[in-house]
């Protein structure tokens, strides 16, 4: 038993330090094998679950990483092709956003995007080398659509003022063009951070074009953003930090900021409460699992004195009200097997005095821990008796009469005492001078 414990333990240290290299089918391997090995199952299982998850965890990522390198393939392919914003869903951004969903943060995506951009610019820059301003505008604004900079902004903000021109909207240019300077200048002023100032330039935007896109989407945007910031204090729990970024964002037109702080901190609070509640049911469980486990541990006990007394069918009682406090109480196990020897040796030293019912008693509460040694002590007694029935000396028929007699109630309608009983009544004609058929019946 110490040997099985010092390999069973060997193999759960493997696992842990293939765990902690990564390496979760070695480790799977190695805890399956530890749960092979009889021990304490509850220390085994967990760590069988913490390596499946893992290897699962890898098996995915692997099989993104499949599909993130085909979509690269794809996307390049797309992206020399000029493929850039479409087809849809085979387009080289349409790739690379996809690529980006699946690998957040994915290095080539992101360097993919950007060079979509780049050639929808040069692509612009070819156009307005035609002479094709309004090829040169969609390009611009597709390119805008990955990313908003001033300088494409004042392009393009350049092309409708000229297209403005070539149609003698003289004093359109100039509203168009004071709308060109506050977006570029709020834009600037956003990327920078400078959210408080973005939000004037936009109001000024307001003034001269209330139905303005971009004016109303970048106000969204530093809304959305105070929020975010807000509810990333929140995170934190920094409390003041993030009311100050809530009353930043009523400022700027979030009616909602208010009642989602209200809303958060009620939810922090609850979730303290939650902790709380959870933490003193630990500990009740805890003290509940020590009480039982001390019950189980008492009546153990009294269940080792009960067999030292010779009282093992006591014993039995007693080992099995422990275990219903504590399956998993340390000795169980090994007092169940001496129970069992000791219920079992004393059967057969019953039947060999023809004690049936004492007998029948100790093997019945036998087989409640373990049917086993019960049955095969039944079984051998027969087979005992069966032999036992090969020529018997006549002045030993009756004793063997009454052998086959106790085994029929040990094992009622065992087919080995049809055998047993033809094999007597031959022996008791042979005793008497006569002769009766063998009517042999096949051991069972």
């Amino acid at each position: 038993m110490e040997g099985l414990r010092l390999v069973r333990e060997s193999l759960l240290q493997r696992g842990r330090a293939e765990l902690a290299r990564n390496e979760p089918a070695s480790a799977l391997e190695a805890f399956q094998a530890a749960a092979g090995i009889p021990g304490q199952a509850s220390e085994v299982e967990p760590l069988i679950a913490r390596a499946q998850n893992e290897l699962d965890l890898l098996r995915k990522r692997e099989a993104n990483e499949r599909e993130v390198r085909g979509l690269l393939a794809s996307a390049q392919t797309s992206l020399q092709q000029d493929s850039l914003v479409g087809p849809r869903g085979r387009s080289a951004l349409d790739l690379y956003r996809r690529i980006f969903e699946l690998s957040p943060g994915n290095s080539k995506a992101l360097a993919g995007i950007a060079a979509v951009r780049t050639r929808l610019v040069e692509l612009a820059a070819k156009a307005r080398d035609g002479g094709s301003l309004e090829d040169e505008r969609e390009l611009l604004e597709q390119a805008q659509g990955i990313e908003r900079t001033a300088e494409v902004v004042d392009r393009l903000a350049s092309i409708q003022s000229e297209l403005a021109r070539r149609q003698g909207e003289g004093e359109q240019l100039e509203r168009e063009e004071q709308i060109r300077a506050l977006v570029s200048k709020a834009i600037k002023e956003r990327s920078a951070g400078r959210l408080e100032e973005a939000l004037r330039t936009y109001e000024e935007l307001r003034r001269v074009d209330p139905s303005n896109t971009e004016m109303r989407q970048g106000i969204a945007t530093i809304r959305g953003r105070l929020l975010e910031l807000g509810d990333q204090a929140l995170a934190q729990k920094d409390i003041e930090k993030a009311r100050d970024y809530f009353r930043r964002a009523k400022d700027a037109g979030a009616a909602e900021a208010d009642q989602r702080l209200k809303s958060v901190v009620a939810k922090i609070e609850e979730r303290k409460a939650q902790d709380e509640r959870a933490r003193l049911l630990r500990e009740k469980e805890l003290v509940e699992r020590q009480r039982t486990r001390a019950m189980a541990e008492q009546l153990l006990e009294e269940a080792r004195r009960a067999l030292e007394a010779g009282r093992a069918r006591d014993a039995v009682v007693k080992v099995k009200a422990g275990e219903a406090e504590d399956p998993t109480v340390p000795g169980a196990t090994e007092l169940r097997v001496s129970i069992v020897r000791s219920l079992t040796d004393s059967a057969r030293t019953h039947l060999a005095k023809a004690r049936v019912d004492d007998a029948l008693r100790d093997l019945q509460a036998a087989e409640e821990l373990d049917a086993g040694p019960a049955s095969a002590v039944k079984s051998s007694f027969v087979d005992e008796v069966l032999e036992a029935t090969r020529s018997p000396q006549c002045d030993r028929i009756a004793q063997v009469e009454q052998r086959i007699q106790v085994a029929s109630r040990v094992i009622p309608n065992d087919s080995r005492l049809g055998l047993a009983d033809s094999r007597l009544a031959q022996s008791k004609a042979r005793c008497e001078g006569k002769r009766v058929p063998m009517n042999v019946i096949p051991a069972g």
